[in-house]
């Protein structure tokens, strides 16, 4: 990680993100390196991160999406405790949210609470209703000081009677999974080390009357820039930067090039990048607003002058700079997350994209605009600060003091500062986690992916619920499937028991034991165990299978397909990861890599929930495609079965209808026990009456004959 090796706040905050499970906000002021720990964190970790922001253009610069669409959220406020209405998910998008490890939350500093209590609503539902947020990890990175949420005053008058204030630190369901609190203090962007002190003074209103009297030493009346250098001015409001930009352009003369963006796929107009009609003239003051990944020749921030236009290009002089920059069109990608099939590994889909010359007309800027980037040279206009953190905002852009120049003295009223934000940073500098607490958080993160493994709770709550679907459905037709079904319900039972002692053993010897966690004898505790496990739950998998994939309800099989899906997902993925530690040392990365393997195979298209459900020709009727009832213990002449349940499918495709208005599976199951030879031995089967007997008794009798 860039700077990490001299950095121990980099290491430590790398070092929960990589191997505790604990909810993490990373802070610190302007130009501390928390995009840049982002950056390398995701190129690097074992866990499958998904970035989030509050906004489409601070999720473009963070390369992710917003937290509304990652979710589906709706907009407006979000009252604690209330219900919205029930999300449907996409598959992928229900795998994405189901498997990942951690959700990375950037400019956290505009998230209101009820956002993030909406987040906690919305995972809990899709994952773990049990655990906060789903029991995702959380990696909330921001500066308080900066720029805070955004909350009209009628939402307020209703949200405050839940939180005691907008910010995100006072959700209810982050209070209650609990954080640590990291802050990065050593500043890169600045090596001024009375500039720094200023600007830490000004951050925190400390000693206010003496830094604003040293700032404002930077107070230059009717100052004009001097030549050959860029100023770019700051703006409290958008009004006014607009008005100088045009003003500006205006004076030049020459032939104006408009610039149009090309815009395919699917990108939010409010999450545009550039200006889609970005017009330039020769001499225009510049910005660029996009890095040079490839080439290097330019930065986000940097500042010139353009010299020459053509329809496609731009050349830009950059003072200070021997050669001049020629760019065209770069582009920016409209990004959703998918899980890899093959890997199980989070990957990027690109589901639009932007193009445009990465320049803005840039003799002016809004301070709002400006976060992020930095400025060598700039006049500031902060004397109409309206919001907390803004005035620090616009003054950290600059590399030194003496690249600043106030276009009006700063006022105290310009520094605004919210209590309610400096009481919770001085606890969480407070809270700050030792060497010796981040060792047990590494250790308890350990024993939590173990419980998940061993304690089997969620597969216990599957199983109960297909268990009550599958005894409504079948218990007449299939009575020894059934206690196949109350024997396996014991013995999960008796797993549980088992599990609990269990996880307090490898607990214990986690906590006790010196060496090194692939070398402790927990190893082959967990190996054992595995094994164990493996041998109790595998007859659930073939009972499962074993298990009609069909009924001749198609409201009882919607609600078995529902309580089937969430059975299977959880007994193979928990038959995959046993079998893994059965033959794997259990080591934190492996296995989440291994996870993430399994969970992508189980959602692969040529997945079957059963060997019932092979490929079949289907069947169009005014109801779902047939499905064939399987053999199970409760069939005493299989090949006879299968042979009707065949003549069964053809007959139901020729009248067009469903399966069971021919014959019912009881009837089919009945029929194939008692072999009956005549059509009087046939009125004696179950769910065969005299027109059904009249109707297809013949052609019933004649398979029995012939099997």
């Amino acid at each position: 990680m860039q700077s990490e090796s001299g950095n121990p706040e980099l290491r430590l905050a790398y070092r929960l993100a990589e191997h505790t499970g604990a909810n993490i906000f990373l802070t610190g002021k302007a130009g501390t390196g928390k995009t840049t720990f982002l950056r390398d964190l995701c190129a690097r970790s074992f866990k499958r991160i998904v970035v989030a922001a509050p906004t489409g253009i601070a999720a473009i610069n963070a390369r992710g999406t917003t937290l509304h669409s990652l979710l589906q959220l709706s907009f407006g406020p979000y009252v604690p405790g209330s219900r919205r209405e029930a999300i449907k998910f996409s598959k992928k998008k229900l795998a994405l949210i189901r498997s990942m490890d951690m959700l990375v939350i950037d400019e956290v500093s505009m998230v209101r609470a009820d956002l993030l209590d909406y987040v906690d609503d919305v995972l809990r539902r899709m994952r773990n209703p049990a655990l906060p947020f789903g029991g995702v990890q959380l990696l909330l990175i921001g500066d308080l000081r900066q720029l805070p949420p955004v909350v009209k005053e009628a939402e307020w008058m209703l949200l405050r009677e839940h939180y005691p204030s907008p910010y995100f630190f006072h959700s209810k369901a982050l209070q209650q999974a609990g954080y640590v609190t990291l802050e990065l203090t050593r500043v890169y962007r600045q090596d001024d080390a009375r500039f720094i002190s200023l600007l830490n003074n000004l951050r925190s209103a400390t000693d206010l009357a003496a830094t604003l009297a040293s700032l404002n030493t930077r107070h230059i009346p009717d100052f004009v820039p001097p030549q050959g250098k860029s100023w770019i001015r700051l703006t409290t409001h958008n009004a006014a930067a607009r008005e100088i930009n045009t003003s500006e352009m205006e004076r030049l003369a020459g032939r104006a090039e408009t610039f149009e963006a090309v815009i395919t796929g699917e990108f939010q107009e409010n999450a545009y990048p550039a200006e889609p009609m970005l017009t330039l003239k020769t001499g225009a003051q510049v910005m660029f607003i996009k890095n040079d990944t490839e080439g290097h020749r330019f930065f986000n921030g940097m500042i010139g002058e353009v010299t020459a236009l053509d329809r496609e290009e731009v050349t830009v002089t950059v003072p200070g700079e021997d050669d001049p920059v020629r760019v065209g069109f770069a582009s920016w990608d409209n990004i959703r997350y998918e899980v890899d099939e093959t890997s199980g590994e989070m990957k990027e889909v690109v589901q639009g994209q932007f193009s445009q010359i990465p320049l803005r007309a840039a003799w002016a800027i809004t301070i709002h605009k400006s976060q992020g980037l930095t400025f060598s040279h700039a006049v500031i206009d902060a004397s109409a600060a309206f919001a907390h953190g803004q005035a620090y905002v616009a003054l950290s852009r600059c590399r030194d003091l003496e690249g600043l120049v106030l276009a009006a003295p700063l006022k105290t009223e310009s520094v605004i500062t919210d209590p309610a934000v400096e009481r919770f940073l001085d606890n969480g500098r407070l809270s700050r986690p030792d060497g010796t607490r981040v060792s047990s958080m590494e250790l308890e993160y350990v024993a939590t992916l173990l419980d998940s493994l061993f304690l089997t709770d969620t597969l216990r709550h599957a199983f109960s619920a297909f268990h009550r679907v599958a005894e409504e459905a079948f218990r007449s037709a299939y009575p020894k499937l059934m206690m196949r079904y109350t024997a396996a319900a014991s013995a999960l039972e008796e797993l549980r028991r088992v599990g609990y002692t269990f996880a307090a053993t490898y607990r214990r010897m986690l906590a006790e034991g010196d060496a090194p966690l692939c070398e402790s004898p927990v190893q082959e505790r967990l190996k054992a165990g595995a094994g164990y496990y493996l041998k109790t739950l595998r007859p659930l998998s073939a009972l499962l299978t074993d298990t009609p994939a069909s009924h001749d309800s198609a409201a009882m099989q919607r609600r078995l397909d529902a309580a089937r899906d969430p059975l299977h997902t959880t007994l193979h993925l928990t038959l995959s990861m046993l079998a893994y530690v059965e033959t794997h040392p259990f080591a934190t990365g492996d296995y989440l890599k291994a996870r993430a393997c399994a969970m992508a195979r189980m959602e692969q298209p040529s997945r079957s929930s059963s060997k019932n459900e092979g490929s079949r020709k289907s069947v169009k009727t005014k109801t779902k495609a047939i499905k064939e009832p399987s053999a199970s213990d409760d069939v005493e002449h299989p090949q006879l079965f299968a042979a009707l349940a065949k003549w069964r499918r053809e007959v139901a495709a020729s009248e067009g209808v469903p399966a069971y208005r021919v014959l019912s599976t009881k009837a089919l199951i009945s029929i194939s026990n008692r072999q009956p030879r005549s059509l009087e031995e046939l009125l004696d089967c179950k769910g065969i009456g005299p027109a059904l007997a009249e109707r297809y008794g013949r052609p019933v009798l004649e398979i029995i004959e012939r099997t």
